[in-house]
Parts: structure tokens; C-alpha cells; sequence
């Protein structure tokens, strides 16, 4: 299933990475205020200090597969999903992130496992908005839509990208037609 979102990915990657590129010289770079460094560090070691409600990031990351292959479309579901299934999993993967405030970590190594399965749990939400987007069946097994069988060239044939406010948790689902790569300067 890794290869199922790798190519959006890398798409993805290389939009971001060539629009960062060309921004690079007009940047200005601001002093760093240590009060938000010192806010970052405790961000980043808190899971060593949880011990109200303490839940291991093993456990954590075994509840947001299990939500992910039940109802986004994995493999106990036959690789098929519709919007009610999804909307589920949407719900409880917000659940899971508020309850991953409460990750603990016994050591740097579950430390690392900490911040990993917070990562997955971002992934998580932007691919449920995206599979919630795309009302169709573009690619059969990859996302296979119950309540939207068909391929829909005619309203589909583009680019579904996106952005993620991590302070929000917006997800910003953004159109771009497949001509965008033809627009981009290759690189050799």
C-alpha cells in the first residue's frame, strides 16, 4: 500500500521544493526570539515528562492503523471506502490526536517514536480530505469509491494537492490541472 501515495508525493515534493528554490533570495531572515526556542524545546520533550494518562506511542500508532485500514479504505475493507466511512475516520483520527497530548515516552527512542506517529497522524488527516475530495474511482484498489464506482475523467483529470495548517489543522485542498508540469522548467 506504501506505493499507493507515492507518486502524489513526489509531485508534491517537487512543486514545494522548486517554489521554495526561487523564493530562496528574497527571503529575510528575522531574529529568532529564545522564548519560542524554549517553547519549541519543551513542545519536542514534553512525551518524556507525561505521566497523567500516559499512553505509549506503540499503542497509539496500533489505533490509528486499525482506524485507518477499517474505514480510509485499507485492507480489512477490501481497499473500498465511501464518504460515511470516512467521515468516521476523520472523527476518530482527531480523537486520536487530542489523545496524543498525552503520549509518553520511557526514552529518546520512544521519544522518536512519539513525534513519528504524531507526524502520521498529520499524514493521516490530509489523505482522509483528499480521498474525501476525489469523488471518484481514479485507480481501482489505490481508491476505490462505493459511492463513486466510476472514473470521472471529465471532473477528475487534474492534480488534487493540498496544504496543512498544523496550527489550525486546516487542510487547503488545491486544483491544479496536469498542464501545471509541463509549465515548470526541467531540471537535468
Amino acid at each position: 500500500a506504501t506505493k499507493k501515495y507515492v507518486t502524489g508525493c513526489g509531485v508534491e515534493g517537487m512543486l514545494s521544493a522548486r517554489d521554495i528554490v526561487s523564493k530562496l533570495s528574497t527571503l529575510k531572515l528575522e531574529e529568532i526570539n529564545n522564548q519560542d526556542i524554549q517553547t519549541e524545546l519543551n513542545r519536542v520533550f514534553q512525551p518524556l515528562q507525561n505521566n497523567e494518562k500516559p499512553i505509549l506511542p506503540d499503542e497509539l500508532e496500533l489505533r490509528m492503523q486499525k482506524i485507518m485500514d477499517d474505514y480510509a479504505g485499507g485492507i480489512s475493507s477490501g481497499y473500498i471506502l465511501n464518504e460515511q466511512k470516512l467521515l468516521k475516520a476523520k472523527k476518530y483520527i482527531k480523537q486520536l490526536k487530542e489523545e496524543a497530548n498525552n503520549l509518553h515516552a520511557n526514552d529518546f527512542h520512544e521519544l522518536n517514536k512519539c513525534h513519528e506517529v504524531i507526524d502520521r497522524l498529520d499524514v493521516a488527516t490530509v489523505l482522509i480530505e483528499h480521498l474525501l475530495y476525489r469523488k471518484e474511482t481514479r485507480w481501482p484498489i489505490y481508491q476505490s469509491r462505493a459511492d463513486y464506482p466510476n472514473r470521472d475523467d471529465k471532473n477528475w483529470l487534474k492534480f488534487v494537492n493540498s496544504t496543512y495548517d498544523l496550527k489550525s489543522e486546516q487542510v487547503k485542498i488545491i486544483e491544479r490541472p496536469l498542464e501545471v508540469l509541463h509549465a515548470i522548467p526541467q531540471t537535468k
